[in-house]
């Protein structure tokens, strides 16, 4: 099934704060279009394809809608590690980099590189929009947060 580009909506040539500037549906799945110009660094690689319409530059990107958790878990566990998700859920969880060390019996170094690599696959800059961005699948990984605390789930 194919979409056809008159039905997309015409983009804002404004700053839509990385806002959608339309959505299009192929075989069930929804999809954000945005401006291209909009997109975090982070978010530059979550395109899908890429196009211009009347010199505008836009990128079509799975739909971020928030109402859909289990498709954000989802797509965030397909972009990270079970170990980097051990380490968002400890992060959730409030510990301190030397106590996820400890935990997941690691340096604090490698911690760190986790971490680091969490903010970059997420496209966030602190622990709180890290595990903001991660809840979806923590939460749908309870049992995961359940033994990372060395208790049975």
């Amino acid at each position: 099934m194919l979409a056809s580009l008159e039905d997309a909506p015409r983009p804002a040539c404004h700053d839509s704060g990385g806002a959608p500037a339309g959505h299009i549906t192929l075989g069930g799945r929804k999809f954000d279009v945005v401006l291209a110009a909009l997109l975090p660094p982070a978010a530059q690689a979550d395109a899908l394809c890429r196009f211009e319409i009347d010199g505008v530059q836009l990128a079509i990107r799975p739909d971020r809608a928030p109402g859909q958790p289990e498709d954000r878990a989802r797509d965030i566990a397909a972009r990270l590690t079970a170990r980097e998700l051990q380490v968002a859920v400890l992060v959730a969880q409030g510990y301190a980099t030397k106590n996820i060390a400890y935990q997941m019996k690691i340096s604090e170094w490698t911690v760190g590189t986790y971490i680091r690599r969490l903010f970059a696959k997420l496209g966030c800059d602190s622990r709180a929009a890290m595990v903001y961005h991660c809840a979806p699948l923590i939460e749908a990984n309870a049992h995961l947060a359940r033994r990372c605390n060395g208790r049975a789930g």
